[in-house]
């Protein structure tokens, strides 16, 4: 495979501000014991000092990857999600905090008068952090998509196999009002036409088949309400994903990558992903017989 083509894979991406601060602390520990037990780049100099010193480096170090990852990033809706997050992306964010880390620490250097800020110094500072962090950051990287992507490309052919024991729907017939908080948006249609739903922030989008077509409908309700609506009528739907509620009956195939679980519905080429907090009932769901 080239380089081009991995660098397009999928990669898992958190919007959770805790799994962001998690990783800020991590990193941070890890550059602070780094520079204590093997004391690079002249730091052994600093003899006593060396040890709020380094505890320094470690808190700008969080406090940037806080900051990039936890504020700015999420805010970047356009660039950064669960859907469009790439292996190149990941390297490509990981090296902005590379960048950004050196500069802070260049100036936490300065403030301590340990160095001088000047472009010199930077590349210094930006060559030790590459130094420190990079290779390690671009390991992990890779093991981790190979291991997922693996995992989730087995597990989905193994679903995939036990969906021959799906029986038909016995629920073709039946209908279901989906009400909204505005009573003139109202939907009313057949189980078996209403294919998933979309939450969109206080809204929801239902795409349903008529007349061999694709249609959507937006509702003002929220994706718990409209749970809670369809399981009161039929055991056919089930939540995949904190933003998506899906018919099992029009569940195609399921496949994996690094992200996790994606479910291929009939009548559209929409993948929907499954959220790791349901990967472990998704066998059970599709399994229940219609």
């Amino acid at each position: 495979m080239s380089a081009r083509l991995w660098l397009q894979r999928p990669y898992p991406f958190s919007s959770q501000r805790n799994h962001k601060l998690i990783a800020a602390l991590a990193f941070g520990s890890f550059v602070t014991a780094f520079l204590l037990f093997f004391a690079p780049f002249g730091t052994t100099d600093l003899g006593r000092r060396l040890f709020p010193v380094a505890i320094g480096y470690g808190a700008v170090t969080v406090t940037i990857m806080v900051v990039l990852n936890g504020v700015v990033l999420l805010s970047l809706k356009s660039y950064a999600g669960e859907n469009q997050w790439t292996v190149g992306k990941e390297i490509a964010w990981t090296t902005a905090n590379l960048v950004a880390i050196s500069f802070g620490n260049l100036v936490y250097s300065n403030l301590i008068n340990i160095s001088d800020f000047t472009w010199l110094e930077f590349g210094y500072f930006l060559l030790y952090t590459v130094a420190i962090g990079c290779f390690p950051l671009l390991f992990i990287v890779y093991l981790r998509e190979r291991q997922l992507r693996r995992h989730y490309e087995k597990e989905s052919g193994n679903i995939n196999q036990m969906r021959p024991a799906i029986t038909a729907s016995k629920t073709d017939n039946q209908r279901v009002t989906l009400i909204s908080n505005n009573q003139n948006e109202n939907l009313a249609l057949p189980i078996s036409e209403l294919l998933y739903v979309a939450a969109a922030e206080n809204y929801c989008d239902v795409f349903y088949l008529m007349r061999n077509g694709l249609h959507k409908k937006t509702l003002r309700i929220g994706i718990s309400a409209i749970e809670n609506q369809l399981n009161a009528v039929d055991a056919t739907f089930f939540r995949c994903h904190k933003s998506f509620i899906v018919n099992r009956a029009h569940v195609k195939k399921v496949s994996g990558n690094a992200q996790g679980y994606k479910l291929h519905l009939k009548q559209t080429e929409i993948t929907i992903p499954v959220s790791r907090k349901w990967n472990h009932s998704l066998r059970e769901e599709l399994a229940i017989r219609q």
